[in-house]
């Protein structure tokens, strides 16, 4: 995974996107246009709202991206 501003580029994209969550500071961040992250078009995910303010600014630390369960959606 890299990240970049608010772009997380995933190597290779997971197979299965409905059972992918991103995870900043270790708290689940539902996947929303408005404030949470969406997938792009190359199966890149971009972060957006206080989710992508907060990277940009250093306040999350640690990003995730977790494949397995259930996407948690807003």
């Amino acid at each position: 995974m890299i990240a970049d501003k608010c772009v997380i580029t995933l190597d290779p994209p997971p197979t299965d996107p409905g059972v992918t969550n991103v995870l900043a500071d270790g708290t689940v961040v539902p996947q929303d246009a408005t404030d949470g992250w969406t997938w792009r078009d190359d199966g890149s995910i971009e972060l957006h709202g206080k989710t992508c303010d907060d990277v940009k600014t250093g306040k999350t630390t640690s990003l995730k991206v977790a494949v397995g369960c259930k996407t948690v959606v807003r």
